[in-house]
């Protein structure tokens, strides 16, 4: 099975938004520091718009350093790539500053790193699917 995905890849290209998700996973910290201290008092909408506009830049510089070490994506998804990223980086955002909050309730200080699902009390993780957000 791995040869068809191989042959997949190399036929279509990569999966754009296992990329993304990817490419967001490795941005992670940088974001959290980036915006942890203003998003925390703010409703999730603004929130949301907070991290879009203090991470375009990263997301825009990530993206492009992908494609440019990555052969199998093609120049023209390009825009597509930096969309789905941004979505990525979004909802991990969101997803942190939820388990941040969840964190505040129990201890004060804001950690300098994404807070991990370890880390939040009650076992409610919240979990960002194409843009909707669901507790589990």
């Amino acid at each position: 099975m791995e040869w068809l995905a191989k042959l997949r890849t190399l036929l279509v290209g990569p999966d754009l938004e296992a990329v993304a998700r990817e490419i967001a996973a490795q941005r992670r910290t940088s974001v959290w520091q980036r915006v942890h201290h203003r998003v925390e008092g703010m409703a999730l909408a603004e929130a949301r718009g907070y991290v879009r506009v203090k991470t375009s830049s990263l997301v825009r510089q990530a993206v492009e350093e992908r494609i440019t070490n990555d052969r199998h994506i093609r120049a023209a998804a390009a825009k597509h790539l930096q969309q789905l990223t941004m979505e990525a980086v979004l909802c991990q955002a969101i997803v942190d500053l939820l388990n941040a909050r969840q964190l505040q309730q129990t201890q004060p200080a804001t950690p300098a790193s994404p807070p991990s699902i370890a880390q939040t009390p009650g076992g409610s993780d919240p979990k960002c699917t194409n843009g909707a957000f669901t507790f589990g």
